[in-house]
């Protein structure tokens, strides 16, 4: 394994823990496992480019082999990444036929049952599960509680969107 060293310019993340415009040096062990991705003992990977996010609309889904499809939504200026599975049954998020809403509050919604999730954390907000349908004496089966979608720290470096994995 190549050990290197890196500083990250305009270093921002999710979590806000770093701002944009700070310098950010990091010095880790650094392996190459595609010609495009590049991840360090930290766990970064860089899953997409500002230009690629762009051309797309704002939301790419990206597949990794360390936490799946990884879906990537532009929202106000933020880059923010998320799992593409929903938590509730598992469906994809953003889909060949179903497409998540992202809501004026940072808030995306499952196309299949319409629980929306907040983008910075993964908390659900409002009711869980309200596309499901109300069955007489049994009421809304399959709901469960409601589980927060998993969500994952962002960085751009250089025009790349690297994600925390």
């Amino acid at each position: 394994m190549a050990s290197a060293s890196c500083t990250f310019k305009s270093a921002h993340l999710i979590n806000n823990s770093f701002r944009s415009g700070q310098a950010v040096t990091c010095k880790a062990p650094l392996r190459v496992v595609t010609k495009k991705t590049l991840i360090t003992t930290a766990g970064w990977s860089q899953l997409a480019t500002e230009g690629e996010l762009k051309a797309a609309g704002g939301r790419v889904v990206v597949k990794t082999e360390e936490a799946g499809k990884i879906l990537i939504q532009e929202f106000m200026g933020e880059i923010y990444a998320v799992s593409n599975k929903c938590p509730h049954l598992g469906l994809p998020l953003q889909g060949k036929i179903l497409t998540a809403e992202v809501t004026d509050a940072g808030c995306l919604v499952c196309p299949a049952h319409k629980s929306a999730f907040d983008l910075k954390t993964g908390e659900p907000k409002g009711e869980w599960c309200p596309g499901m349908p109300e069955l007489p004496f049994v009421g809304k089966p399959l709901t469960g509680d409601p589980v927060p979608l998993p969500t994952y720290e962002v960085r751009l470096t250089d025009g790349n969107i690297e994600v925390n994995l």
